[in-house]
């Protein structure tokens, strides 16, 4: 190729690049061009500020912390940003927001830091409720999340203006029984901005004060009782009170006002089956608490016990019996009655045969009662009185968890004492007894024959 060139030479890191060369190449001419590539020296640069720590930021390199060493090639500039430093509510400002350095020696950088412009904030804790009394209250101061400062009621702090702090205010520490606040904040989170140089800001946590439900308990009936609607129905219960006082206490039946007062007694509930009781507390404020119960309205079987005979003779090795009949009724139909007689009260010594049978449980409905028998005998026991009581539960069909107590009337089983002459024995025919029955034999045959 005949003619003018001009030869360019790429980058090669750390080389300088050569210049460009113009060359003339003749017809038939072989035209060698060298570029020399000189190396570049490399110097350490060493970045420090008076605020260890703070973040640099160096174009090409990217963000490092203070202080910050490293190499660079020679003739390479530096574009370097500094950031404020934070320090709890202070902030710090270098005095050069951006440099620029040109790399042609080992060098360091200094860079010096000023306190940035201040206000006051003054934070106290007041209610709401009454006078605005100041209370004694825990305030936290967070900046970027954390905590940088903690006080109670009342604190007064200088502050950064290019911060924007978080004020969180804390439970009052004033407390009644059970561990519960007395107050509670109303503004539990202030977020501070625009704040001037040498302003004075004062900010409230305003709290108000807590007003607690009173609690009620049902103490009588218990939960699951099993009523008559034939029977008053007692009723006792409580209430309790953190920050008042109980002034009534109101008792309905399914929703129905029945009575007031902390105890009294319930009319008789005629409807069979399930029904709620209620007691609800009202306090001086006005706020009121509740418990309720649920009671269970069925006829209470009938137990009844009777003797025959009432009274018995008995000696050392005999006893005569008396017949003890149990009968079991109920005016329920439906669902039917379940009876379950746990427990025969009886003077000890008295033996009653059959009593697995009483103690089994029967389960009965209107017009058809239920009979059981058994035999008392008092064998050895001396001359007296003796007592026979049945003891147990009764409940509805198919609710066997939730059952009311029964007993039957008190039976007494007199026992007399016989000598042992008048204990009864089998006795041999004598001979008088033998004359007297051959002459009755006699007697009839002659009576016959005439």
């Amino acid at each position: 190729m005949v003619g003018n060139y001009t030869i360019s030479f790429g980058e090669y890191e750390g080389y300088y690049t050569p210049d460009d060369k113009v060359i003339e190449v003749g017809a038939g001419e072989t035209v060698y061009v060298e570029g020399v590539y000189r190396k570049k020296q490399k110097y350490t640069v060493k970045i420090v500020s008076d605020k260890e720590g703070a973040d640099i930021y160096i174009e090409g390199v990217g963000w490092r912390k203070s202080p910050f060493e490293w190499q660079f090639y020679e003739n390479t500039t530096l574009n370097i940003i500094f950031s404020n430093v934070t320090e709890g509510l202070m902030c710090y400002i270098p005095e050069k927001g951006k440099i620029e350095v040109k790399v042609d020696a080992n060098k360091t950088i200094n860079m010096h830091y000023k306190k940035g412009p201040t206000a006051t904030l003054k934070i106290k804790t007041v209610s709401i409720s009454g006078e605005r009394e100041e209370i004694d209250a825990k305030i936290y101061i967070k900046v970027g999340g954390q905590i940088v400062h903690e006080a109670r009621g009342f604190c007064s702090v200088e502050c950064c203006i290019y911060l924007n702090p978080v004020i969180e205010f804390g439970p009052s520490p004033e407390v009644y029984e059970e561990g519960k606040p007395k107050y509670e904040c109303k503004n539990r989170r202030i977020t501070i901005r625009d704040l001037k140089e040498g302003e004075v800001r004062e900010i409230e946590g305003e709290y108000k004060r807590i007003k607690y439900r009173p609690t009620a308990s049902i103490l009588y009936p218990k939960d699951g009782a099993y009523v008559s609607p034939d029977e008053f129905i007692e009723v006792s219960g409580m209430g309790n009170d953190v920050d008042s006082h109980i002034s009534e206490y109101l008792w309905s039946v399914d929703g129905k006002l029945v009575g007031r007062g902390k105890d009294l007694k319930v009319p008789p509930i005629r409807d069979t089956g399930e029904h709620t009781i209620t007691l609800t507390v009202v306090d001086d404020d006005g706020l009121i608490g509740e418990d309720d119960v649920v009671i269970y309205v069925y006829p209470k079987p009938e137990i009844s016990i009777g003797l025959e005979p009432s009274v018995i003779k008995v000696s050392e090795n005999f006893s005569e019996r008396a017949k003890l009949t149990v009968t079991i009724d109920t005016l329920l139909r439906e669902p039917p009655t379940v009876v379950d007689i746990q427990k025969i009260e009886r003077t000890e010594g008295l033996v009653i045969k059959g009593e697995e049978n009483i103690l089994t449980p029967v389960r009965i409905s209107e017009g058809l009662p239920k009979t059981i028998e058994a035999y008392v005998s008092a064998p050895g026991m001396p001359a007296g009185s003796y007592s026979i009581k049945l003891r147990g539960y009764y409940w509805v069909e198919g609710n066997p968890e939730r059952r009311g107590s029964i007993e039957s009337n008190e039976v007494i089983l007199h026992v007399e004492t016989r000598g042992p002459s008048q204990t009864p024995t089998k006795r041999t025919p004598g001979f008088e007894t033998i004359f007297a029955l051959i002459g009755t034999i006699i007697l009839a045959y002659f009576v016959r024959k005439k």
